[in-house]
C-alpha cells in the first residue's frame, strides 16, 4: 500500500473537492485521487544528448540515456580523465588477467562499483563469460523507481579496447 504524506493528501483533497462540486460522480473522485498521486509519484523522465551513432536526432530519454551513460563510463579507463583519477573502470586491467573464478568475481565487483555510482539504477544480476578476444558481461540493471529493468550484454574487446553492447 502506498503511504501518502499529509501535505500531499491535503493537496489531493483540495483538487477532489473542486472536482466533486463540478461533476459529483464517484468515478471522478477516484480519477482525481489517482491522477494527483500519479503526478507526484510517477517516474522522472531523464533527458540527455548523444552524438555517437546518431544522425540528426541527438536526444535520448530514460533507459536509452542510462544505457549510453553506462557504456560511456565503461569505455573510460580509470585514471584516464585529467583531474579525476577516480572516474573510470579498472575492467580493462582485468581483461588481460587469466580468466579464473577470482577474476570473474573481481569483474562483477567492478561492475557493482560502476553501476553504484549512477543514482538512477542498481545492479540486480551480473555474469562474466571469458571469450577469445575479450570478456562478455551480462548485467541486469533496474531503475531506482523499479519501473524498468533490462538485461544488457556488454563485450569488452581486447583488440579495439572498446566496450560495446551485443
Amino acid at each position: 500500500m502506498l503511504s501518502v504524506p499529509a501535505e500531499d493528501w491535503v493537496l489531493c483533497q483540495k483538487s477532489v473537492f473542486l472536482e466533486i462540486h463540478q461533476y459529483s460522480p464517484e468515478v471522478h473522485l477516484i480519477h482525481w485521487i489517482l491522477s494527483c498521486l500519479h503526478s507526484k509519484y510517477s517516474m522522472t523522465t531523464f533527458i540527455g544528448f548523444n552524438t555517437i551513432d546518431q544522425y540528426k536526432k541527438f536526444v535520448l530519454t530514460d533507459f536509452a540515456l542510462i544505457k549510453r551513460d553506462l557504456l560511456n563510463y565503461l569505455n573510460i579507463r580509470q585514471g584516464e580523465k585529467p583531474g579525476r583519477p577516480d572516474v573510470g573502470t579498472t575492467m580493462w586491467n582485468l581483461i588481460f588477467e587469466p580468466q579464473t573464478e577470482k577474476t570473474a568475481a573481481l569483474i562483477i565487483e567492478e561492475l557493482q562499483r560502476i553501476v553504484g555510482q549512477d543514482p538512477r539504477i542498481y545492479l540486480t544480476d551480473a555474469t562474466a563469460y571469458p571469450e577469445e578476444n575479450g570478456i562478455l558481461v551480462e548485467v541486469e540493471i533496474q531503475t531506482v523507481q523499479g519501473t524498468d529493468a533490462q538485461r544488457l550484454a556488454v563485450f569488452f574487446d581486447q583488440e579495439t579496447r572498446r566496450a560495446s553492447y551485443v
